[in-house]
């Protein structure tokens, strides 16, 4: 097949989508969105790149913004995200150090979330790919952004360090050590922060007005399931 017998084909196949939505009348609108996911987690892969043992990064999400779509057709827009992380949440390092052949003590070395949240701006596009008796719709949502980190991370370390040897005992004199030092979240994570989202979408019709929506899938840095609701200005 020529490159301009595919385009014609792809053409074709948006015109299917597209004509029946004009023939009936869906006239596009400004509006308002919001969704909320309730709990988020680091994705696997990357918890591994960023945590060498136990630790990951949890939170949940808001989102409120301006879109433009129509009844029963898919819409864009703009958001302001907000994704505030768990408190706690970070990684945790257990080492061993040994001050003699059969004298070890253990180091504990964390490094924590407090008061952490991204503040960003979002661009999202809902593709919709069918209609269910005009009442239920399902497609696809991409989107992405950047934002900006604060809070704080605080690193811990407790451990122990020689102070003397006893020679009755043939052991060294450990004492208990903590330390405690408190950074910029941005300074240990990132100054920016991307957001992206790349998300099976449904959505129900509840009237011409107003849409429920739900969405699960990858939501940097995250794979999660939300919830939404989309009112568009003078639909009826």
């Amino acid at each position: 097949m020529s490159a301009q017998s595919l385009s014609l084909c792809v053409l074709s196949s948006l015109l299917v989508g597209v004509v029946p939505a004009l023939a009936q009348g869906d006239p596009s609108h400004w509006g308002v969105n919001a969704s909320f996911t309730p709990q988020w987690t680091l994705m696997e892969p990357l918890r591994k790149v960023m945590f060498d043992d136990a630790g990951t990064l949890a939170g949940r999400e808001f989102t409120i913004g301006v879109v433009r779509g129509s009844t029963r057709g898919g819409d864009w827009g703009v958001s302001f995200v907000r994704k505030p992380f768990k408190d706690g949440s970070g990684s945790i390092e257990v080492d061993s150090q040994c001050f003699q052949a059969n004298q070890c003590a253990t180091t504990r070395t964390t490094s924590l979330t407090r008061g952490v949240y991204l503040n960003g701006v979002q661009v999202h596009w809902f593709v919709r790919f069918a209609n269910i008796k005009d009442r239920v719709q399902l497609g696809m949502n991409v989107g992405g952004g950047i934002a900006s980190v604060k809070g704080q991370v605080v690193e811990t370390t407790d451990g122990f360090e020689a102070r003397g040897f006893n020679p009755q005992t043939g052991r060294v004199t450990l004492s208990p050590v903590h330390t405690e030092e408190t950074q910029t979240a941005k300074d240990e994570l990132l100054p920016l922060f991307p957001l992206a989202k790349l998300e099976a979408q449904g959505a129900v019709i509840l009237t011409p007005a107003l849409k429920l929506q739900i969405a699960g899938g990858l939501n940097f840095p995250s794979r999660s399931f939300r919830t939404g609701v989309v009112y568009l200005l003078g639909a009826r």
